[in-house]
């Protein structure tokens, strides 16, 4: 897998997760876990949910269990802990679709399976779910989802290498944007960086780096400038400075990066592994080629590791698609 494409996959893996559209008042502890895992505190997330959704725990109703389920998914993806986070996705969806006021949790969920299924390269699936997410929203006429869902199906276009598409599901992101109040300044950090991500695609790398700023500035403002979501950007925006020809300030957003991602996902996570490989090619540009092999074998050999221990729970329930 060459870089380009291990970044693209980077974005789908910690950019396009489903903002969390509850219909009811959720217990603290779930708005706990939800505001911890917001903040990119997930392992603190985390310790909340799974005592939660153990089958003798019984302390919350099927809607709030179904909303356990969604957020602990979430958090586990932060972590690239795919199959955790897919098992929880698939009994988060199973729970919430039966319950007809839980319609945009559903959709959520379908949104964040979605987005595991596009960073594990079943593409083709990631798409059928967030199309399904979308047509979900576009039902209940709930603009944010739409345009989230829209978004996520910009990032799987831009994999797939259909700009056609892409072109239109950024446009109806931002569209829709433009209808509700409901999007957080972290919701419009993704869609900016899908628009940066189709900019660099159509090698406008001017407006490129316009789009990630703007995704960099309203991350910082909501989270703090150790936000781990902002490591991607600066990755992808290390990236655009790359084919600019501006390897100092690419070599400068890539350690901006690693630096983020180290936290979480963590230095042994893809995430972190394929930033560094890029990071190793960029310090290849600029004569220090001893540094940047070391780099890259590092990262090679442990990224192979951990795909091999990944795809031996790569797999797919069809429960999801019915």
């Amino acid at each position: 897998m060459k870089a380009s494409r291990q970044l693209f996959t980077l974005t789908v893996l910690v950019l396009l997760a489903a903002a969390s559209f509850a219909q009811h008042a959720l217990p603290p502890q779930l708005l706990q876990a939800q505001s911890l895992s917001a903040r990119g505190q997930s392992r603190a997330a985390i310790a909340i949910l799974e005592p939660l959704v153990q089958s003798d725990s019984h302390v919350l109703d099927d809607a709030d269990l179904g909303v356990a389920w969604n957020l602990l998914g979430s958090a586990y993806t932060d972590f690239e802990n795919f199959d955790k986070a897919r098992r929880c996705f698939e009994n988060a969806i199973h729970i919430l679709r039966e319950i007809p006021d839980e319609q945009m949790q559903y959709a959520t969920a379908l949104d964040n399976l979605g987005s595991v299924e596009g960073s594990t390269d079943h593409v083709d699936e990631a798409k059928a779910l967030h199309t399904k997410a979308k047509a979900v929203y576009r039902t209940l006429g709930n603009h944010a989802g739409i345009a989230i869902s829209s978004s996520n199906l910009t990032m799987v276009n831009l994999i797939q290498h259909d700009l056609r598409a892409a072109r239109a599901n950024i446009a109806e992101a931002l569209r829709e944007s433009q209808l509700t109040k409901q999007l957080t300044e972290n919701n419009l950090a993704s869609l900016y960086t899908a628009k940066g991500s189709l900019a660099r695609a159509e090698r406008d790398f001017q407006g490129a780096v316009a789009a990630f700023q703007l995704a960099i500035d309203l991350w910082t403002h909501s989270y703090g400038p150790r936000f781990f979501m902002l490591g991607v950007v600066y990755a992808l925006r290390a990236q655009v400075f790359e084919y600019m020809g501006d390897h100092p300030n690419a070599i400068a957003d890539y350690r901006q990066a690693l630096s983020l991602l180290e936290e979480t996902p963590g230095r042994n996570a893809p995430a972190y592994l394929t930033v560094q490989i890029a990071y190793a090619q960029a310090l290849r540009h600029v004569g220090s080629k001893q540094e940047a092999a070391r780099l890259e074998k590092e990262a090679r050999s442990t990224l192979a590791n951990v795909r091999v221990q990944q795809c031996s729970g790569c797999t797919i329930s069809a429960e999801s698609f019915r």
